[in-house]
């Protein structure tokens, strides 16, 4: 049995359809009650990550967790959008499917490998409305655009719970470097989110470094930034 999650990609498939072809070759998936796209594979004959739908682009092989940020920015067809840390594409895929392949989205990894798995997740998935960048994007100031929404999904740590080996990888001095670079990045992307913009910053850590305390020293860094409520 698999116990993977996978997003539908409306952009090429309508969600029944999708669902009812799959369970035509066995595959037993469960809706995620607060994702829009979101299922959970509860059982299936092979690995959802190589069948020929999966290839087509009919949906992603995709988190739980990681569906969320871009649900919760949700850009609309007007947007122009920044993922500051794009690669693989689930999220910048996930992003262009809400605003159904309009507007823009800017996507910027630093790392030519990963751009690679990037554009060709782009192509798979049928995304059109993406430009791609190999920059740090500590530096996104350079293109001279101002953004309505930005994503940093931002580099981190990872996440101990799904890697056993995380304790004998991590020092506290790497928190200090992760974190550092976090709130660089954070910095950057306030300079190019318009007025009345909206920015949405995750990580996969569970380290309070990464997380809680970057958001509190953003917020004390930049008064005009709001933390908002989400559902």
């Amino acid at each position: 049995k698999f116990t993977q999650a996978i997003r539908v990609n409306t952009l090429k498939i309508e969600q029944k359809i999708i669902i009812k072809r799959l369970e035509r070759e066995n595959v037993n998936l469960v809706k995620i009650p607060f994702l829009d796209f979101g299922y959970h594979v509860q059982s299936s004959d092979f690995s959802v990550g190589a069948a020929p739908e999966h290839l087509f682009g009919y949906y992603y092989v995709q988190e739980t967790a990681s569906q969320i940020p871009a649900q919760i920015l949700r850009p609309s067809k007007k947007d122009i959008v920044l993922d500051m840390s794009a690669a693989p594409g689930g999220k910048t895929t996930q992003m262009a499917q809400y605003m159904e392949n309009e507007g823009v989205i800017i996507a910027v990894d630093n790392n030519n490998y990963r751009l690679m798995t990037l554009r060709n997740n782009i192509e798979r998935l049928g995304v059109k409305n993406t430009i791609l960048y190999q920059m740090d994007a500590q530096f996104i100031s350079d293109l001279g655009i101002q953004f309505d929404k930005i994503l940093l999904d931002a580099p981190c740590s990872g996440n101990f719970c799904i890697d056993p080996a995380w304790f004998d990888k991590r020092t506290v001095e790497n928190l200090k470097d992760v974190s550092k670079k976090q709130k660089q990045l954070l910095a950057a992307a306030v300079d190019v989110l318009k007025s009345g913009g909206d920015l949405v910053y995750s990580t996969c850590s569970l380290e309070p470094e990464e997380d809680e305390f970057v958001v509190d020293w953003f917020l004390q860094e930049y008064p005009q930034m709001k933390l908002q409520k989400i559902d």
